[in-house]
């Protein structure tokens, strides 16, 4: 029987490091807002041009009279990064004379965020590199029969690239530099303060004439989701530690509480209170949803009913988008982390019995 116990109990350590190692994935894109549209989109020249008056806002604000130091109060933008993606584009490497289909990403701003997953060798292109790549596993497999491909070369769409680095993907992807005029269809908006709102990424969207997005990812909604399931097993954890306190309390003390009216009240009264306590402890570390979802009264159904609509609105299009890699990063990582969690909690009530 005790050899059982410790077996469940080394599996439910190992879900629980799944469930760990995949929710923190998922909590990457917290402060993350990532829009795709199928026509439509920004240039790099545009996105340069609204940081610009951005700065320039924030000079003006802080040169007015009397308000010297108040350009801080001009809001920051977010971290903007934008690409597109051509499917299955011819690519080569002439040395071996090998030919395979890769997806053909151009990017602008930070090139990190747009493929998720470690970097095996080398780094990302930088802003002033135009003959660099980076290339998944898979491609580098495909073309090169390695990853250890630092500074080979291969051609796509005409054009020759050095690999500058090396991203670990199933996918065969490329990712290179794109012009100032190439128009990006998709957009990531990265926040870098502990708070953000979708509404303002909307807001910002419709100044610039670009509503009418196919899809809308809320980092932040999934990284709540992420948050719950991180925290259920050590919140069945606590449940089972207290219940084996409190039993123990009630067997030394059970002389005392059969005659003591007050102090059988007292005791319940004090395991409400740690309940409570234990309750709104693991609440605020791991329950973190963003402001958007957050109504104005417990009571506002209607609040519920609008919200619940829209995710189930933007979950299907996510669905349809398994092709961005983000989508499908954080998506299979959620999963993963629920799996972990679940199955963990499962073993943790089955040992504890």
């Amino acid at each position: 029987m005790k050899k059982l116990q410790y077996g469940m109990l080394a599996g439910f350590l190992i879900l629980y490091a799944v469930c760990v190692t995949s929710g923190s994935k998922v909590l990457t894109f917290r402060q993350a807002v990532t829009v795709h549209y199928k026509d439509r989109g920004m240039t790099g020249t545009q996105l340069d041009e609204i940081y610009e008056q951005q700065r320039q806002k924030k000079e003006e604000k802080a040169l007015l009279p009397g308000q010297q130091g108040a350009g801080q109060e001009v809001k920051e933008l977010p971290d903007i990064t934008g690409w597109y993606r051509e499917e299955e584009q011819d690519v080569e490497n002439p040395e071996l004379n090998i030919r395979t289909q890769t997806d053909r990403i151009g990017a602008w701003g930070n090139m990190a965020e747009i493929l998720p997953g470690p970097l095996l060798c080398g780094s990302y292109v930088n802003s002033l590199d135009e003959e660099g790549c980076v290339i998944s596993s898979a491609l580098s497999e495909k073309l090169f029969r390695s990853t250890d491909t630092l500074g080979c070369s291969l051609r796509i769409g005409g054009k020759t690239y050095a690999v500058r680095g090396v991203v670990s993907n199933d996918g065969q992807i490329l990712l290179h530099r794109a012009k100032k005029t190439d128009l990006l269809s998709s957009l990531e908006f990265r926040y870098r303060g502990k708070e953000y709102s979708a509404s303002e990424v909307r807001n910002f969207l419709t100044q610039q004439g670009l509503t009418n997005y196919d899809s809308l990812l809320e980092g932040g909604l999934y990284a709540g989701f992420a948050g719950i399931f991180l925290g259920l097993p050590p919140l069945l954890l606590g449940a089972v530690i207290l219940r084996r306190l409190w039993k123990r309390l009630l067997r030394s003390h059970i002389s005392i509480l059969s005659q003591n009216q007050m102090s059988r009240f007292l005791y319940r009264m004090a395991a409400v209170i740690g309940i409570g306590l234990f309750l709104l402890l693991w609440v605020c570390i791991f329950v973190r949803f963003p402001a958007d979802y957050v109504p104005a009264g417990v009571s506002d159904f209607e609040f519920w009913i609008v919200k619940l609509q829209e995710l189930s609105a933007d979950h299907r299009k996510l669905l349809n988008y398994q092709g961005w890699y983000q989508e499908a990063f954080l998506l299979g990582s959620l999963r993963r982390c629920i799996f972990g969690s679940l199955s963990s909690s499962v073993l943790l009530y089955f040992t504890a019995r």
